[in-house]
């Protein structure tokens, strides 16, 4: 029983890093960024094509709900269990940016941009947004903008995605 609990859970994370993903960019703030392991914010890294076109079609928040599902599950596990280390934190950003960029659905993306999106998953699991097991949901996107998250992800992208968020959940 205790495996399916876990595996739960697992789904949950899963989606949590799917959903802010696929969150990112539907909030017009500005202001300062960063995120532990980075030399400093990054700021409008998703502004140039393709990149901005995977930013508003949501291919990039496809590809990182992708890579947060398989290649980085473990790794956004840790953050979500509450004692990850800026080296856990490190680790998901860094898998989640390469997973990205050796997608083939995004090809060309920049390392920055794919960067944004290894943050803005990192960001979500580490602040708990457990709501986000519902991709675009109102509570999702309510927790990323209460953790600052949001705002770090608008800040990097420089793109504003354009959506409706769903529901209650």
């Amino acid at each position: 029983m205790m495996s399916k609990v876990a595996l739960w859970n697992l789904v949950g994370l899963f989606a949590l890093s799917m959903a802010v993903a696929a969150c990112s960019g539907d909030s017009s703030t500005m202001g300062g960024g960063g995120t532990g392991g980075t030399p400093g914010p990054l700021v409008d890294q998703c502004v140039d094509e393709p990149d901005a076109g995977y930013v508003q079609s949501g291919a990039l928040s496809l590809a990182a709900q992708t890579c947060g599902k398989g290649t980085c599950l473990e790794l956004i596990v840790e953050l979500i269990g509450g004692n990850a280390t800026e080296a856990d934190e490190a680790a998901a950003t860094k898998c989640i940016r390469d997973c990205v960029q050796a997608d083939s659905s995004v090809e060309g993306v920049s390392t920055g941009c794919a960067q944004c999106f290894g943050n803005s998953s990192a960001c979500g699991a580490s602040a708990q947004c457990n709501v986000c097991v519902v991709a675009d949901s109102c509570k999702c996107v309510d927790c990323l903008d209460g953790s600052g998250c949001q705002e770090e992800i608008d800040i990097c992208t420089g793109v504003i995605r354009d959506f409706e968020c769903t529901g209650p959940l």
